[in-house]
C-alpha cells in the first residue's frame, strides 16, 4: 500500500523550530516546510495552526494557496448553432474567402483549452468569438 505520510503538529512544530534557529537572515521557508503546513491546514483549524507554528493568517492563506490544486478547464467546449448565432459579432473588413473552401482552426485560450476543427471558411469567425468568448 503506497500512502502519503502525514505529518502531526507536534513533529512540525519541532521542524519550525529547528529551521528559525539555523536559518539565515531573510532565508525563505523550505519547501518541505510549506507542503507540511498546506498538509496541517486540511487536518487542523487555521486559529490551532497559526497558534502553534507562530505564523500569521496572511501567510497560512498565502501557503494554503500555493498548494491547493488549480481547477481543471473543461476538456471540450460544445457549441451549437443557435450560440454560434448568439454570440456572433460584427465581423471585421477582411478579404472574403473563397466560396466552399474549408479552413482547419486550432484555436487556444489563454486557460489552455485547445479546439480543432475543420469549418467552412465563411463560418470561421463565429466560431472563433464563439470560443474565445467563452
Amino acid at each position: 500500500m503506497n500512502r502519503k505520510l502525514v505529518p502531526d503538529l507536534p513533529q512540525v512544530r519541532a521542524q519550525f523550530e529547528a529551521w528559525r534557529r539555523t536559518r539565515q537572515s531573510k532565508e525563505r521557508m523550505p519547501v518541505a516546510l510549506k507542503s507540511a503546513v498546506a498538509t496541517l491546514l486540511d487536518q487542523y483549524p487555521l486559529r490551532v495552526v497559526r497558534r502553534e507554528l507562530n505564523l500569521s493568517s496572511q501567510q497560512l492563506a498565502k501557503l494554503k494557496q500555493q498548494f491547493e490544486p488549480l481547477p481543471q478547464p473543461p476538456a471540450f467546449v460544445a457549441l451549437t448553432a443557435q450560440e454560434l448565432n448568439l454570440r456572433h459579432r460584427q465581423p471585421v473588413e477582411a478579404e472574403s474567402p473563397a466560396e466552399g473552401s474549408e479552413c482547419l482552426a486550432v484555436i487556444e485560450r489563454r486557460d489552455g483549452c485547445k479546439l480543432s476543427l475543420r469549418v467552412p471558411a465563411s463560418c470561421l469567425e463565429k466560431v472563433i468569438s464563439s470560443f474565445v468568448g467563452a
